[in-house]
């Protein structure tokens, strides 16, 4: 007999762990979340200064570009989570939302619902913030924001440096502007990271109708006609399959999402017969114009070795600006400083 559920949650990442919270609130709603990775016991997890040891291991998929052709052919490293609480559970803790600009352009493009306005209340709702309730913030939500316990001598110097050069300082990116130099503010509690599965899952594990399954890779949706009807995945080495009655929902992160849509027959007709998969809804669009931003890292050497507290993110302080000097638009360019620079990827080759 297939077991049947009211919705599948496909990634128990930063998205899927509070889809999975907020609609278990209702007793009588039957939630599965898969989950491809494993259980956050990996130690290194906890600690906010660790996060690039995550790298590579058994909680990253360790993905990497194909070769960039205006990059003399190299391959440039996308770690991606792959344990609860996804990218939550590997990132460097960093707390921010994006711009205000960026939500009213959604907007404007004919999403209802997405403005800045709109979406705020349900930034809000999420949040304990250490520095307490304002326009911008809310306290009593289940992800602890707290402000660095000891950010070292060269982030608070970085700081300083830039209002000098005439930048000014902006103690909240999160709030009414994001431009300026300041301190990240990061999602740890009690000097440990605060993810999406600790501040989501965890609490909500004891929830009768919530059933959460990992290692288990999700590897097509199954239809009826165009409907989404059930859910395949591989478990300890086995297939299975449920049925969904009201829906599958896609928490899969931005490049395994567009991923398992494919396979499961929605995308580009074209690409998809070439591979010899059966085409459900001819959608060119996914797949496609996938973005990211560079990020160049440059190293400074000092007459003093730093000292970095055990609760340091390494990227500390933040600048963000505008790369032609116009403040009517989001900024363009965001800075990080820490006392330590990150290790190059290549050995993950």
């Amino acid at each position: 007999m297939i077991a049947e559920y009211n919705y599948v949650v496909i990634g128990a990442g930063s998205a899927g762990c509070v889809v999975a919270n907020r609609l278990t609130e209702d007793g009588e709603t039957t939630v599965l979340l898969l989950e491809a990775g494993d259980r956050d016991t990996k130690p290194e997890i906890q600690f906010p200064i660790a996060w690039t040891k995550l790298w590579g291991t058994e909680v990253d998929w360790a993905y990497f570009t194909e070769p960039e052709p205006y990059l003399n052919g190299q391959k440039i490293f996308c770690p991606r989570g792959k344990v609860l609480g996804g990218c939550s559970s590997i990132n460097a803790t960093i707390y921010i939302r994006g711009n205000r600009d960026d939500f009213d352009h959604w907007q404007n493009l004919g999403n209802p619902g997405w403005s800045y306005a709109d979406v705020l209340p349900y930034f809000k709702k999420s949040q304990n913030q250490q520095r307490g309730a304002s326009e911008f913030h809310a306290v009593g939500g289940e992800l602890t924001i707290t402000d660095p316990l000891a950010p070292s001598a060269i982030a608070q110097q970085f700081i300083e440096a830039a209002t000098e050069l005439g930048y000014h300082r902006n103690p909240d990116f999160n709030g009414a502007q994001q431009h300026g130099a300041g301190l990240y503010q990061l999602t740890v509690k009690d000097g440990q990271r605060h993810s999406t599965a600790a501040a989501f899952l965890s609490p909500i594990l004891h929830r009768p109708n919530l059933t959460t399954t990992t290692k288990a890779l999700v590897t097509r949706l199954l239809f009826e006609g165009t409907r989404t009807v059930g859910v395949e995945y591989l478990h300890e080495g086995t297939l299975h399959q449920v049925q969904v009655n009201r829906e599958v929902i896609l928490c899969a992160g931005a490049f395994d999402s567009p991923k398992l849509l494919m396979l499961s027959g929605i995308g580009d007709a074209e690409k998809l017969r070439s591979l010899d998969i059966p085409v459900v809804v001819d959608l060119p669009g996914v797949g496609q114009n996938l973005q990211d931003h560079p990020l160049v890292l440059l190293g400074y050497q000092t007459t003093q070795v730093p000292e970095i507290a055990p609760t340091s993110n390494i990227a500390e302080a933040g600048l963000f600006l505008h790369s032609e000097g116009r403040l009517d638009t989001a900024p363009d360019l965001q800075f990080f400083c820490g006392p330590a620079l990150l290790v190059s990827c290549s050995a993950f080759k």
